[in-house]
C-alpha cells in the first residue's frame, strides 16, 4: 500500500482541482474502509481508493452529509466538525508546500502555495461571520465556540486585519467562563498557541493553571497520576490516554520558548533555533525545560526574582540559538551575562563571548548565541508587568 497525505491524496485524485481548487469538506465522520476514504468536493460526494489514483463521484448535490451511512456517532463537537476538516485540509496543503521547498520542487511548492491561499479565502468567504467578528461551523444553534477560533488563529486561517476581532471574542469568552478554556481536543492543542502569538500570555497561563473543571488541574485535583480521556474522573473512559497531553509541547514552545523556526530553521536536526519565552510573573515563577536533540542537549531554565529575570541557557556543540527576552513592557532595562552588561541605557555595553550583537526588537531583547551555557539577568528599575 502506498503512503499520501491527505492533501496529495485529495489534490491528486480530482483533476479538476489543478484548475479550479476549491474547499474540500470532508464528512463528519470520514468513511475510511477497504476501498477509500469517503469526501465531499464542490457539493459533490467522491471516494478515493487507498492506493490513490482518481476519485469516483458517489453522490450529486446537497444534503450527503445526512446519509445514514456516514451520520455522526455522537462523538462530534456540538457546534459541527466540519469547520475542521476544513482547517487540516489547509494545513496540510501548507505543509506540502513546506515540503517541496525543501526538496527543490518549485513547481509544486507554487501549486500547493496557491492551492492554500485558495482554500484560506474560501475558508473565511464560509465560516467567517463578519458581524460577529468570529467563526462559525455547522450549527449555529450551538453558539459561539473557542476552538473554531483557536484552531484558525493557530493555523494561520485568520486574516491579518480580522485577528484582532478573533483574538478578542475568544478572551471575552474564556473571561466569561471564569478564565476556563471550554475546548475539546483540538481545540486544547492550538488555544495556548493562538493566545501567546496575539500578546494574551497572561489569559493562556490564567487558563492552564486552573484546578477545577474544566481544565487539566481539575485531572490532578481529583487524584490523576496519568492523563485521562476527559477532564473529570466522572466522564473519562481511559485513565492513560495521550489525547490531552498537547499543552506539554505549548508548554516546551511558550513558556520555555524553545521551537525551530520556520520550515527547519537553517538546518534540519535542530541545528538552529530560537528561544522566545512567554514570561507572565504574576501567575508562574520559574520553568526549565531540558530538550534532548539530535545536536545534544538544550536547556532554557528562567526563573523571577525581585525585580529581574534569570534565564540559564545551554545551546549544544555545532547549534546556534536567537534569543528573544521579553521586556515584559519596559523600555529602561539592563542584561547581564555572568556579571557582564551587555546592554544598558538603551546601548549595547561590553561584548562576552559566544553573543552576538544585542538589540531590541519587537518588545524583546535580541541576543545571537553560539554554542555555549549562558545565564543573563533581565533587570528593571521598577515592579515587573504581565506580558501582553
Amino acid at each position: 500500500m502506498k503512503f499520501f497525505t491527505l492533501a496529495a491524496l485529495f489534490c491528486a485524485a480530482i483533476p479538476a482541482l489543478s484548475a479550479a481548487p476549491g474547499t474540500i469538506h470532508l464528512l463528519q465522520k470520514p468513511a475510511m474502509n477497504k476501498t477509500g476514504i469517503v469526501f465531499s468536493y464542490s457539493g459533490d460526494l467522491w471516494r478515493v481508493g487507498r492506493e490513490g489514483g482518481v476519485a469516483t463521484r458517489l453522490t450529486s448535490g446537497p444534503g450527503f452529509e445526512s446519509d445514514a451511512a456516514f451520520s455522526p456517532d455522537g462523538n462530534t463537537p456540538p457546534e459541527g466538525a466540519l469547520i475542521y476538516y476544513d482547517c487540516y485540509y489547509y494545513r496540510y496543503v501548507r505543509m506540502m508546500a513546506d515540503m517541496a521547498t525543501v526538496l527543490g520542487r518549485a513547481e509544486d511548492a507554487a501549486y500547493y502555495s496557491s492551492l492554500g491561499a485558495a482554500l484560506k479565502r474560501q475558508f473565511n468567504a464560509h465560516f467567517f461571520d463578519d458581524n460577529e467578528g468570529c467563526y462559525y461551523s455547522t450549527n449555529r444553534s450551538a453558539g459561539f465556540r473557542q476552538s473554531p477560533q483557536a484552531v484558525a488563529l493557530a493555523f494561520g486561517l485568520v486574516p491579518e486585519e480580522r485577528a484582532s476581532r478573533v483574538i478578542k471574542r475568544l478572551v471575552q469568552d474564556i473571561h466569561d467562563r471564569k478564565d476556563h478554556f471550554w475546548t475539546g481536543i483540538l481545540g486544547m492543542e492550538a488555544i495556548g498557541d493562538a493566545l501567546c502569538d496575539n500578546g494574551q500570555t497572561d489569559v493562556a497561563y490564567s487558563a492552564h493553571l486552573k484546578d477545577d473543571g474544566p481544565s487539566l488541574g481539575n485531572m490532578i485535583r481529583e487524584g490523576a497520576t496519568t492523563l485521562w480521556e476527559d477532564y473529570s474522573l466522572k466522564s473519562a473512559r481511559s485513565l492513560n490516554h495521550k489525547m490531552f497531553a498537547t499543552p506539554l509541547g505549548w508548554m516546551a514552545r511558550y513558556v520555555s520558548g524553545l521551537r525551530v523556526e520556520g520550515i527547519m530553521g537553517n538546518g534540519p536536526g535542530f541545528r538552529s533555533v530560537v528561544i522566545e519565552p512567554n514570561v507572565s510573573p504574576a501567575q508562574l515563577k520559574s520553568a526549565q525545560l531540558n530538550y534532548d536533540s539530535p545536536m545534544g542537549r538544550y536547556e532554557s531554565h528562567w526563573r523571577v526574582q525581585d525585580n529581574e529575570i534569570v534565564y540559564d541557557l545551554v545551546i549544544p556543540p555545532n547549534a546556534s540559538a536567537i534569543a528573544r527576552l521579553p521586556l515584559l513592557g519596559k523600555t529602561e532595562v539592563t542584561l547581564t551575562e555572568s556579571g557582564k552588561t551587555l546592554w544598558g541605557n538603551g546601548k549595547p555595553k561590553e561584548s562576552v563571548d559566544g553573543c552576538g550583537k544585542v538589540k531590541i526588537e519587537n518588545g524583546r531583547i535580541v541576543i545571537p548565541l553560539e554554542p555555549g551555557a549562558y545565564s543573563f539577568s533581565v533587570q528593571t528599575t521598577t515592579s515587573q508587568e504581565t506580558t501582553r
